[in-house]
């Protein structure tokens, strides 16, 4: 296993173990929006980045409803709950080009500070539009910074003596804008709103599983150029789902436990070849394995009622031991000879898992059926995918379902 994996799975394991469970939680938060003809339509807001919020917003009329896409042509505005508000404005450059679209108010005041994500802008009590960004370019081959967010600013707020040109130039940049628009707007008295982030509260699901599955391995070195037969085996453990704030809203992350043996029979051979008596040796192998394992997914699902899984499959097999029996057939006899067993090295590996499913709900309880797909290997398998595992799964969340 690459020491990178074993990091992330215990950054992995360090978070879930951090967070705390609780209700429902989602990127969605009681707002509003308001229409064309100016009315004001309550429900649920996406709480997305302002860059993506800029060109369009997603609604709900409640948690348990489809989102609806909301763009500039359609609305005026929208606020999410009562620290966010987005304004549709339209600023025209000196090239005349048109930049259209939801603009983050920060501050609103006397002179209102928004931005787009990206870039900042100054609207003033005579709803003129003027870009502030601290923007840097290239001129005659060096790189300079653009002073016309600067003056602008310097001429704007020239009525405050708090926000004077020695201010200005130690203050002004994209960071340090909003504390600027602050302090003059208190300043001229004319301080109205100030945004604060909103930020969801990340929660864990919790839940057990059953897998039944089928186990294939290749025996390792020194036989290397067989593989194990298939094992009917019935897996099983635990899960915990977290999701993340500012993700999207159907992704989760899921951390895995899960238990299993495995039962296999292997079968190779080879030939050696004898120059002085000039005769030939076929030897027959068996090789008997019996393991227990811990599986130890890392994947991101996405999707809700149907969903779809890709991770890391981390494996470790706690106990290992194998047998073989050899056949040695030379012309005129026949021996065979058995081997007591041996005990392997314990194995950690990792490799990749796929998968899908479905989810329903069962009374209270979510319970969800999917298919998976897992391989792993290490230095073991001279490059073979050493363990494989193909399941069917049955899980029952036993928190409250998330919408």
């Amino acid at each position: 296993m690459r020491l990178s994996s074993i990091k992330l799975l215990l950054l992995c394991t360090i978070f879930f173990s951090s967070v705390s469970f609780s209700e429902a939680q989602t990127n969605f938060f009681e707002g509003y929006h308001v229409s064309a003809s100016h009315d004001t339509v309550r429900g649920f807001i996406e709480n997305r980045s302002t860059a993506r919020n800029f060109l369009s917003c997603m609604y709900k009329q409640s948690p348990g409803n489809n989102a609806t896409v909301l763009r500039p042509a359609d609305i005026e505005s929208f606020g999410i709950g009562k620290e966010m508000v987005f304004e549709k404005y339209t600023f025209k450059d000196k090239n005349g080009n048109e930049l259209t679209g939801f603009f983050k108010v920060l501050v609103r005041g006397k002179l209102t500070l928004l931005t787009s994500g990206k870039r900042y802008f100054v609207l003033t009590d005579k709803k003129e539009l003027h870009e502030i960004s601290q923007q840097v370019e290239e001129a005659s081959g060096a790189m300079k910074e653009n002073r016309a967010g600067f003056g602008a600013l310097k001429v704007l707020m020239k009525d405050c003596p708090k926000t004077d040109e020695g201010y200005l130039t130690r203050e002004y940049s994209d960071t340090h804008l909003k504390d600027i628009f602050v302090v003059y707007n208190e300043c001229v008295g004319a301080t109205k709103f100030v945004s604060n982030d909103i930020k969801a509260k990340t929660y864990v699901d919790f839940g057990i599983q059953l897998l039944p599955s089928l186990a294939r391995m290749n025996e390792g070195l020194p036989m290397n150029n067989s593989d194990m037969s298939s094992s009917k085996t019935l897996a099983g453990g635990a899960y915990l789902s977290a999701f993340l704030p500012g993700s999207f809203q159907k992704m989760r992350v899921l951390l895995e436990l899960n238990y299993y043996q495995y039962t296999g029979y292997g079968f190779y051979h080879y030939q050696n070849y004898n120059t002085g008596t000039n005769t030939t040796t076929l030897i027959n192998n068996d090789v008997f394995v019996k393991y227990t394992a811990l599986q130890v997914p890392l994947l991101i699902r996405y999707g809700n009622r149907f969903f779809a899984d890709i991770g890391l499959q981390n494996h470790l097999n706690i106990s290992t031991t194998a047998k073989w029996r050899t056949e040695t057939i030379t012309p005129g006899y026949v021996t065979t000879s058995y081997d007591y067993p041996a005990i392997l090295p314990k194995v950690l590996s990792t490799g990749v898992l796929i998968g899908g499913g479905a989810k329903f709900e069962v009374g209270l309880l979510p319970v969800r059926v999917f298919a998976r797909y897992g391989r792993s290997g290490s230095n073991l398998f001279s490059g073979k995918p050493g363990y494989q595992i193909m399941s069917i799964g049955l899980s029952v969340q036993l928190t409250k379902s998330q919408k």
